[in-house]
């Protein structure tokens, strides 16, 4: 009778410990969230296909964030423990030029859950930074697929990055001045998996329609501003004037010209261009 392997242990590894990313190359960050304390059913992973549920959340048992310095991207990851990083998979029947919604929508279900549990407000910064005290304490990033028959989106995945205990010692040199955590030093009065869970159930009733764009101009710090904005091919001085319906940034160039972004980089500045 031939010998049985031993079966392999199920006993998970420790991870290895991580540093900051201005004392090291950049490297991948693991978090892992604990499922049942974020969204009852929540599995591991991008779970369905576009013949699938209309609309499915997911919030991902470990999300991984890799820093591509060659893509533009700034490297504001810091040690793990300090900061949430977590993913909502969407499946909302919506036309792919209305995705925007969805950004917005984002910005404004991370307001809400950290105004619920934290009792802090955050304010927007065009299109989807949040800032608190002036500095910047989440980021998001969204992505999608689109169905180039119909036009409609298949799936849409945003990623959040929401620092909450991080000091200025945590981020790189060159990010103090900007970089700012809810709960500096901690102690955070939350977990991170019941801010994760507040976010997907506050995205959740955003959905499908992401009907909130009131309360996003509300949120928002930028209209009203002098900006430099920043696009793929140039940079330029503008007057932010408004949200407009679709969610863009209406600006008005030095010159008098009126443009709707719908992306880009804005920073506030002082004043017009001498």
């Amino acid at each position: 009778m031939p010998e049985l392997e031993p079966e392999e242990s199920l006993e998970e590894e420790e991870p290895p410990p991580t540093r900051p990313l201005h004392q090291s190359p950049p490297e991948l960050l693991a978090l892992e969230l604990p499922l049942s304390e974020v969204l009852p059913g929540a599995s591991a992973g991008v779970s369905g296909t576009g013949s699938g549920p209309a609309l499915t959340v997911t919030l991902t048992r470990l999300f991984t964030l890799t820093v591509e310095p060659a893509a533009g991207f700034c490297p504001m990851m810091v040690p793990a423990g300090l900061s949430l990083y977590c993913s909502v998979v969407l499946r909302p029947p919506l036309p792919a030029a209305n995705a925007q919604t969805a950004t917005i929508g984002a910005a404004v279900a991370v307001c809400r859950a950290v105004q619920m549990l934290c009792g802090l407000e955050l304010a927007i910064k065009w299109v989807n930074d949040l800032y608190y005290k002036g500095k910047k304490v989440c980021g998001i990033l969204t992505e999608a697929g689109t169905d180039l028959e119909s036009g409609q989106l298949e799936w849409l995945v945003v990623g959040i990055g929401l620092n909450l205990t991080a000091t200025a010692e945590d981020f790189p040199p060159e990010l103090t001045a900007k970089a700012g955590s809810l709960y500096p030093g901690g102690p955070a009065p939350v977990s991170r998996a019941a801010l994760a869970g507040a976010i997907g159930r506050e995205l959740l009733a955003l959905c499908p329609g992401f009907a909130c764009l009131d309360e996003y101009r509300a949120r928002c710090f930028v209209p009203g501003h002098w900006v430099t904005v920043c696009t793929g091919s140039e940079t330029y001085a503008a007057q932010a004037l408004s949200i407009d319906d679709a969610g863009r940034l209406v600006v008005q160039r030095e010159g008098g010209r009126t443009e709707a972004l719908r992306c880009g980089e804005v920073t506030i500045r002082p004043t017009k261009t001498e």
